[in-house]
C-alpha cells in the first residue's frame, strides 16, 4: 500500500512534537491514553483555548533557546 507524502510529513511532525515534550521513550499505550482524552476536547472549550497557549509558549520558548534549529 502506497503512502502519501502529507500522512508521513504529518506521523513525522507529530512525532518531533512527542520528542520535545520529552516523551520519546514513553511507551505508545501510555501515549495513546494520554491523547484519546484530548481529541474529546471540544475546538471552542477553554481547556482546548489554555492547552494552545502553553503548547504556543513552549514551541516559543525553545525557539530562543535554539537559534539555528526550525520547529515546525
Amino acid at each position: 500500500m502506497a503512502r502519501s507524502a502529507h500522512g508521513e510529513s504529518t506521523k513525522f511532525r507529530l512525532g518531533a512534537i512527542v520528542v520535545r515534550a520529552g516523551l520519546a521513550n514513553a511507551d505508545r499505550a501510555v501515549l495513546s491514553g494520554d491523547f484519546l482524552p484530548m481529541a474529546n476536547i471540544l475546538v471552542s472549550s477553554t481547556e482546548q483555548q489554555w492547552l494552545t497557549r502553553i503548547g504556543t509558549e513552549a514551541f516559543a520558548a525553545q525557539l530562543s533557546s535554539t537559534p539555528n534549529r526550525e520547529i515546525g
